[in-house]
């Protein structure tokens, strides 16, 4: 097996089994804890994204490419990194501790943020990156499987009632210690000991390096972390339980976000050398190919939402059915997005993306405001979908100012047939829901089939430029 195909088939096994293991501690800890402890669980998470981000500034992406574009491994450098990292996160912890006695009056919501923020230390010297750069997926997989096993298995033994969520906290620290400690082992074998004092100066190179990319990143996750916190503070934690519970289903669902990405990538950047009318032809079809799939398999997830909140997170979370429906157009947004991204990246136009993307985020954070006020967890989610949206149509302009592709051409046959697909599937609300689904499928692919959305050729052009 290639090198390239051995990398995708490694990430995609540790980007199943993690997040599968991953969902299913979700499901049991929002179970066992209940909607109100769970919600608190989040706002820790919520803390710990912005934390994290603010302890790697651009880390994660610069330093991946620099180790990939060197055949030698500078050990100083990686040291420095990750006593960069270490050294901010105690300064992030501190203010964290400080800032949580000052202003969160529970006790229970202050040990949970400050124990899930202890998290940052064991992240700080997560080798992921290096080992990315490096291109063995394999290794970064296997720390993914190790980190949920590792969480998995404590909040199973310390977590038995919604009194336990302090004890869920401690869990998901351990398994972030887990992972750690692989890959700390794995490197250490392969290449050495790290030195890992400090050294200003390097440190000071470092970041000079990679704040501008930092800000974009932490712009661009902004949005996507912000609710729960807002959620929280406006309202309660049991709101927060509710809109996370509806979250982590559609970001199970955007595993093939992940793989886009993994995919689309390499072929974006290798094509763009090749001439941009390749480029153009192998994001036209891409983005029909997207379309044609993601756009029915939304309104299937429409259809299945009721059963699936039900069953996976019981009666206590009926009020985030509606949130999860609100989201499904997000994860749509999100995937299309992805595509726009890789190719601005693919094409040497970072600046274009950032150009793009700032703007969304500042619109999502504006709007997820607005809209949470007067409408609580399910205007929240609008206001995501809204900065996705802005985000998106500016991406677009962008893309089709580089390559003139056809806007009608690709939107236009799948949209059409999702659109009669969701209109059969109210029209047959009656039926059984596996009827109502085989009914509304059917309406969308004599649409799409009759519009000429996707062809054979389309699928073998994919087939021939991407595997």
């Amino acid at each position: 097996m290639k090198k390239p195909v051995k990398n995708l088939v490694a990430f995609f096994a540790g980007e199943i089994g993690g997040r599968l293991i991953g969902f299913a501690i979700s499901v049991y800890l929002a179970r066992i804890l209940e909607v109100s402890a769970f919600g608190i669980l989040n706002i820790g998470f919520a803390v710990l994204s912005y934390l994290a981000m603010l302890s790697s500034p651009g880390i994660q992406l610069l330093e991946t490419r620099n180790v990939a574009a060197s055949d030698r491994v500078d050990l100083s450098r990686v040291g420095s990194i990750l006593s960069l990292r270490l050294y901010l996160s105690a300064i992030l912890l501190v203010w964290v501790a400080v800032g949580n006695f000052l202003f969160i009056d529970d006790a229970e919501t202050r040990d949970v943020v400050i124990l899930i923020a202890c998290a940052l230390f064991p992240m700080s010297v997560l080798l992921d990156w290096f080992f990315q750069g490096r291109e063995d997926l394999a290794a970064v997989s296997y720390s993914k499987v190790v980190n949920s096993l590792a969480y998995g298995i404590m909040v199973i033994v310390l977590v038995h009632s919604q009194t336990d969520v302090r004890m869920a906290a401690l869990s998901f620290v351990g398994g972030a210690s887990a992972a750690a400690v692989f890959l700390f082992a794995k490197f250490g074998k392969s290449h050495g000991r790290l030195d890992l004092r400090v050294k200003f100066n390097a440190w000071k190179n470092i970041l000079s390096e990679n704040m501008h990319v930092g800000a974009v990143v932490f712009l661009a996750q902004s949005v996507q972390s912000f609710p729960p916190l807002l959620v929280g503070v406006v309202y309660s934690s049991q709101e927060t339980g509710l809109y996370s519970a509806a979250m982590k289903l559609i970001l199970l669902s955007l595993l093939l976000d992940r793989g886009l990405n993994a995919l689309l990538l390499p072929a974006m950047s290798r094509y763009f050398s090749k001439g941009r009318d390749e480029m153009a032809r192998l994001f036209a079809v891409a983005l029909r190919a997207l379309l044609t799939v993601i756009l029915p398999a939304a309104v299937v997830g429409y259809a299945l939402t009721p059963m699936l909140v039900l069953r996976l997170y019981g009666d206590s979370y009926v009020r985030a059915m509606p949130v999860v429906r609100v989201l499904i157009v997000y994860g749509v947004l999100t995937l299309v997005n992805t595509l726009f991204m890789t190719t601005l990246v693919g094409a040497n136009r970072e600046k274009q993306y950032t150009r793009a993307m700032v703007p969304g985020t500042i619109a999502g954070i504006i709007a997820v405001v607005i809209l949470a006020l007067l409408a609580g967890i399910v205007g929240a989610a609008w206001g995501v979908v809204v900065g996705e949206l802005v985000t998106v149509v500016l991406m677009g302009i962008k893309t089709h100012r580089m390559l003139e592709w056809s806007v009608v051409r690709s939107f236009g046959p799948p949209v059409i047939a999702a659109t009669a697909m969701f209109m059969a599937l109210l029209l047959v609300n009656g039926m059984a829901l596996t009827t109502g689904i085989g009914v509304s499928l059917a309406a969308y692919l004599i649409l799409l089939i009759s519009l000429r959305g996707i062809r054979k050729d389309d699928i073998l052009y994919l087939k021939e430029k991407l595997v």
